[in-house]
């Protein structure tokens, strides 16, 4: 079976005042590389039709970062995310919620706390374990 190669071009483009790409197009549909917007966020990573879609990592201009798979420029799959405030959940995505297994961290004060379980957006569902910084621990029901 013939398979034509594929065509990789290194390029600059620039989107009007909206963001700047720098990196590489591969046959004209797939891009990888940095999109550099001018509000202050930064893509690194796989692009496809002009939508955020293999694995990137975007930080926004406020310093939270996300770092994982995209599909159609939404944080789906596996990923990570963190803010400035010590915030930080590493899991399951859905069409860009938390959805599915993983693992929430929340600072407060000088303590932290780590939630393990089941997730729907923000939520710990059913099943958890909560583990401080301290030591303590609780594993039961969430509602």
């Amino acid at each position: 079976m013939y398979v034509p190669s594929k065509r990789y071009t290194a390029c600059r483009m620039n989107y009007g005042r909206e963001k700047t790409f720098i990196g590489f197009t591969i046959d004209d549909m797939h891009f990888n590389g940095a999109f550099l917007y001018y509000n202050g966020d930064k893509y690194f990573g796989d692009m496809m039709k002009n939508l955020r879609w293999g694995k990137g990592a975007f930080q926004t201009s406020n310093h939270e970062l996300y770092a994982g798979t995209w599909v159609a420029d939404r944080r789906h799959g596996i990923g990570s995310w963190n803010d400035s405030k010590l915030s930080m959940y590493l899991g399951e995505w859905y069409r860009d919620r938390r959805v599915g297994k993983g693992m929430h961290g929340n600072a407060f004060g000088s303590k932290l706390a780590k939630f393990y379980g089941r997730f729907d957006g923000e939520e710990c569902l059913g099943e958890c374990i909560v583990v401080y910084s301290e030591g303590l621990r609780y594993e039961g029901q969430v509602k």
